[in-house]
């Protein structure tokens, strides 16, 4: 199998809870290796992007997903993932509304489909 690479970003979430959250997530699903990226050089023009990257099998990315939307989802309700592909595709939004069958499938479809690129929003309650 080869390895595909998935990037995570969010401009809700600090570099330290998304290495938390990916950390928690890919526990269960072995073969994945992820990487928070830190520092000043990473940051480029917008120093409050999170960014991370995260490589392993393709079949190991939907479970991987699915499981970090349901510990986003158990700890932010309101949380949404974004998941885009390449320009021409549609971006899907996960919320924590729909049932982890449901989470499992639209990704799957949208990975398949050539989608690379995750956003974690987590709306600020305050």
């Amino acid at each position: 199998m080869s390895a595909e690479s998935l990037i995570l970003e969010s401009w809700s979430l600090p570099s330290d809870q998304l290495a938390r959250l990916l950390a928690d997530s890919s526990a269960e699903v072995p073969g994945l290796m992820h990487e928070v990226a830190s520092g000043p050089a990473h940051r480029g023009i917008d120093p409050t992007v999170a960014a991370a990257v995260v490589t392993g099998a393709f079949g190991l990315l939907v479970p991987f997903m699915t499981k970090l939307a349901e510990k986003l989802f158990a700890a932010e309700p309101d949380a949404r993932l974004s998941v885009e592909g390449l320009p021409s595709a549609e971006t899907v939004v996960l919320t924590a509304t729909m049932s982890t069958e449901d989470t499992a499938e639209v990704l799957a479809k949208a990975l398949a489909g050539g989608a690379r690129r995750v956003q974690v929003t987590v709306v600020d309650e305050a």
